[in-house]
């Protein structure tokens, strides 16, 4: 094999295998121990806010608008494992005076040496043909793969760090966001406020316009608005969060629902079927005879979708409504019932695998052999 051919066999066969196991025990990492990395990640975003406080109370700093986490590749490559975390005006990077602050990532970064080391020894077979400045350029494009556990154990902990006193207290824009990515570069939004009012109209005649895949509509935030009996199938609505909507008899066919978050919603008879819900959380809505047909749910564990879909969470119905609901055909491996009215729920067909359940369900819930065989029951 000649340079090229050996640097492609490399990635191909090597760096692939390196990687899954590096993924592997970071999402084993994440998993296992995110209630700890959560709180430490919370502490630490309640020292930024108090930083930022102190800051606006002597006058050097106005009103927030952005909150940025930045990945510095050269500082990781070089061992220290800390990101730039910026808070800014409303004019976001033109801001002249950022504050600027550190999150330690050590948590996820500390797999890098290994992975290095690991490489470096694969590369051995090629003779030479791959050498440590090509290892290191691969290295740089890598951190990507330990970046996005960040993202999202900011995007798990932030609900939560958002409603103590020490962020309420910052003064922020009335559109206010929190987003992780390189710095002066891509960024990705992982939590958003905007306390404007929202029109319904406005909002559905945006959502209808999907011309382009309906790429811009993810990562948005939805509050108090009436959607009901939209059609808005084929739409792309990742990580979106909807709070005390109304979307019932609306029609989400075929829709990339990924990571969303639906909080005191009314979904009734919402027609769901044949989306990808991996992930989504619906806390108390009313899923009365909403439709999950062929619906794709399971958990990153099922078939090392982690690989694809790193760090995301099962999918959960706590205090949900879904009497009536039909999850014919579905695939929920880990997703979490426990807490959900499942009166009447079908679940003919569908794989629930290590999904959970309560003891207090087993009167109601209408499950065949195999199912419960495979459920998970809680106390």
């Amino acid at each position: 094999m000649d340079k090229a051919e050996s640097i492609n066999h490399f990635r191909a066969q090597i760096l692939w295998q390196e990687r899954a196991n590096m993924q592997l025990m970071l999402e084993r990492e994440y998993q296992l121990h995110k209630e700890q990395h959560a709180n430490e990640f919370i502490a630490s975003f309640l020292n930024i806010c108090q930083e930022i406080r102190h800051a606006q109370s002597r006058g050097e700093k106005g009103r927030i608008g952005y909150i940025t986490f930045s990945m510095l590749r050269t500082e990781l490559m070089e061992g220290r494992y800390l990101y730039r975390v910026e808070a800014m005006d409303a004019s976001w990077v033109f801001d002249r005076t950022p504050l600027v602050l550190q999150y330690d990532a050590s948590w996820a970064f500390q797999y890098l040496d290994d992975f290095r080391s690991k490489l470096i020894e694969g590369s051995r077979m090629y003779a030479g043909r791959v050498s440590l400045p090509i290892i290191e350029q691969i290295l740089l494009s890598e951190l990507l793969v330990i970046h996005r556990y960040i993202a999202e154990l900011a995007r798990f902990s932030l609900p939560r760090a958002t409603e103590l006193d020490e962020y309420r207290d910052i003064a922020k824009e009335p559109v206010f966001e929190i987003r992780v990515g390189e710095y002066m570069d891509i960024s990705e939004l992982v939590f958003k406020v905007d306390v404007r009012d929202q029109e319904s109209e406005q909002i559905r005649t945006w959502l209808d316009d999907r011309e382009d895949g309906g790429c811009e509509h993810t990562y948005e935030l939805y509050r108090n608005i009436d959607l009901s009996e939209g059609d808005f199938g084929r739409i792309d609505l990742r990580y979106s969060q909807f709070e005390q909507c109304n979307l019932s008899r609306c029609s989400l066919l075929d829709s990339v629902l990924l990571g969303t978050r639906w909080n005191e919603t009314c979904l009734a008879q919402v027609d769901f079927s044949r989306s990808q819900i991996h992930g989504a959380e619906f806390r108390n809505c009313d899923l009365k005879g909403a439709i999950f047909r062929d619906a794709a749910g399971a958990s990153g564990w099922k078939d090392a979708r982690f690989l694809d879909f790193p760090a995301l969470s099962a999918l959960s119905f706590t205090g949900s409504d879904l009497e009536g609901a039909d999850f014919t055909g579905a695939s929920l491996y880990g997703t979490n019932f426990s807490s959900a009215n499942v009166k009447n729920t079908l679940f003919t067909g569908a794989d629930l695998a290590n999904a959970i359940f309560s003891v207090h369900q087993k009167d109601v819930v209408q499950l065949d052999e195999q199912q419960w065989g495979q459920t998970l029951w809680k106390r």
